[in-house]
């Protein structure tokens, strides 16, 4: 039976894959330079690291958007060839392994009630779950995007043109304002604060020898704490319904579930971390993780951020959220956004203390 990697992610009330070789990098929605009268799904572009992104709204209809952006929304960047193009989303769930044979092309656009076009779909699950969407070449128009690009050049060298860009600097930054709000009309103005530190972080350049030194970090919340992951230990996202209760175990073994025919341990991370504890929930979001082949669930109340990338060596020692958390379960923290960011030792919290109950 073969199996594919699919990138999961929701929007509007549906779950949608593409296939991971398509999938580049994910980060939370930044501020959008908004493109005027753009052909197809595109809407704007975003400054990454020098060079500019085109995003596409995929539920956009005939120049309007079918629903409101949000902080909690994301892109996430697909590559055909040399080019890039970011997709907004509404949450990212991560990568799950699906066989070929679960996946369905007898489906239709009312009976699914699809957010995008029908013709963006490959299959769907058996269950009805997951819309499978084609490779990007098979819905995105690159030379569209590719002409896009040629004509937002002034933005990509406006740094570069001496006087010219000293001369046009306060016309352009009172036009990107403009084009913000209109791209996000109904943020607040915190709002609109968050979205443009991370448009401004996002074009912060990183060379090679810097991007080797940096870890991406999955950012979740659970009882209202932030908690990075390093990416490398996240097999998957995942929602569950149903839970088998483990008797005679620690505190923090929820239970047991049947994940595609293999048993996972659920662990509650506020019992490990002396958090406010509260009832488990039903269904509840799970991050799949493995450290040195132990393979565990962990319960999350959210997911903020897909890629959060961090230099470990700056991180601050000390800080906790919580005293009674054991120092050997942190590394230490970081600034996100207005808050802190709180890295956890992986090692310490997954490999010495969980034993098979």
């Amino acid at each position: 039976m073969s199996k594919h990697s699919y990138f999961t992610f929701s929007l509007g009330d549906r779950l949608y894959g593409v296939n991971i070789i398509h999938v580049e990098e994910t980060f939370s929605l930044p501020e959008i330079v908004l493109i005027p009268d753009a052909s197809q799904n595109l809407i704007g572009m975003v400054d990454l690291r020098g060079e500019m992104l085109p995003i596409l709204d995929l539920t956009s209809r005939a120049g309007s958007r079918l629903s409101n952006y949000h902080l909690t929304d994301s892109i996430v960047i697909l590559r055909q060839a040399e080019i890039r193009v970011g997709i907004i989303v509404n949450q990212v769930h991560g990568v799950t392994e699906i066989a070929a044979e679960e996946v369905s092309t007898n489906f239709s656009q009312e009976q699914l009630s699809l957010t995008i076009e029908q013709f963006m779909i490959a299959g769907i699950t058996l269950s009805e779950e997951l819309c499978i969407l084609k490779a990007p070449e098979e819905w995105i128009d690159f030379s569209a995007i590719q002409q896009a690009l040629i004509e937002a050049d002034w933005f990509n060298n406006k740094g570069n043109n001496g006087d010219r860009a000293d001369e046009l600097e306060a016309d352009e930054s009172q036009a990107l304002v403009k084009q913000s709000l209109d791209f996000y009309p109904e943020a607040s103005l915190q709002e609109r604060a968050v979205l443009r530190d991370r448009s401004n972080r996002l074009k912060q350049r990183i060379d090679s020898k810097q991007a080797e030194e940096l870890t991406p970090l999955a950012v979740i919340t659970v009882s209202s704490q932030l908690f990075g992951f390093d990416l490398k230990s996240i097999k998957e996202f995942i929602e569950v319904s149903q839970v088998i209760p483990i008797p005679c175990s620690p505190s923090y073994f929820v239970g047991n579930v049947n994940l595609r025919g293999e048993i996972l341990t659920l662990i509650d991370l506020r019992s490990l971390l002396n958090l406010p504890l509260k009832p488990f929930a039903i269904p509840s979001k799970i991050m799949v993780i493995e450290i040195d082949s132990v393979i565990a669930g962990v319960v999350i109340d959210d997911i903020r951020d897909a890629l959060f990338l961090i230099d470990l060596r700056a991180l601050k020692k000390g800080v906790k959220p919580v005293d009674s958390i054991p120092n050997s379960y942190l590394q230490g923290s970081v600034p996100y956004q207005d808050r802190s960011l709180y890295i956890l030792n992986l090692q310490s919290l997954f490999v010495k203390e969980l034993v098979t109950p």
